[in-house]
């Protein structure tokens, strides 16, 4: 018979075995997990507070990291740590500002390196219809197809290529 011990460190191996077979199970490429809570946080009114904007420029490797976590907000119609004008001479009244939203804007914000780099969170048309109807989804699909080729060229040459992630959708955010 066999020792209890020899049958528990089996058993062990056996469970730590089909675990991370599992977890491996069908990707080709296992990324590790980042920590999107700083990036989250920038968004996201309830986890925890701390400073809204950069105090120094981030790195390239920071703003992908950011990117990839602020992209995971989609469909979070939460009300959103900021919103609303970001120009005091800009008397118009904007709609309550959802996370998912604000992502986007925060997104542009890092990738252009200004906080103002519209008069305010939120889209609109040529129309003036202000977040019209499927406005924030056809964003997300701009802004992700838009990470997927800045990733493989690069901010650098993002940047100089004046890339933009509405371009082409008809939307514009508000003020631009």
């Amino acid at each position: 018979m066999r020792s209890s011990a020899h049958c528990q460190i089996i058993f062990t191996s056996l469970i730590i075995f089909i675990f991370t077979g599992a977890l491996s199970c069908g990707q080709e490429k296992q990324e590790l997990p980042m920590n999107c809570t700083k990036w989250m946080n920038k968004v996201v009114p309830d986890l925890g507070g701390g400073a809204l904007l950069e105090d120094s420029t981030p790195s390239d490797q920071e703003i992908f990291e950011a990117i990839s976590c602020l992209l995971q907000l989609q469909g979070d119609k939460r009300q959103a740590r900021f919103g609303g004008v970001t120009r005091l001479e800009v008397s118009q009244i904007l709609p309550t500002t959802t996370i998912e939203l604000a992502a986007l804007y925060y997104i542009s914000y890092l990738y252009d390196g200004r906080w103002q780099h519209a008069d305010g969170v939120a889209l609109w048309n040529r129309n003036g219809v202000i977040n019209p109807p499927g406005s924030v989804e056809t964003a997300y699909m701009a802004y992700k197809k838009w990470f997927e080729k800045v990733k493989k060229i690069g901010l650098e040459a993002a940047r100089k290529e004046s890339l933009e992630p509405l371009k082409g959708t008809g939307l514009y955010w508000y003020g631009n």
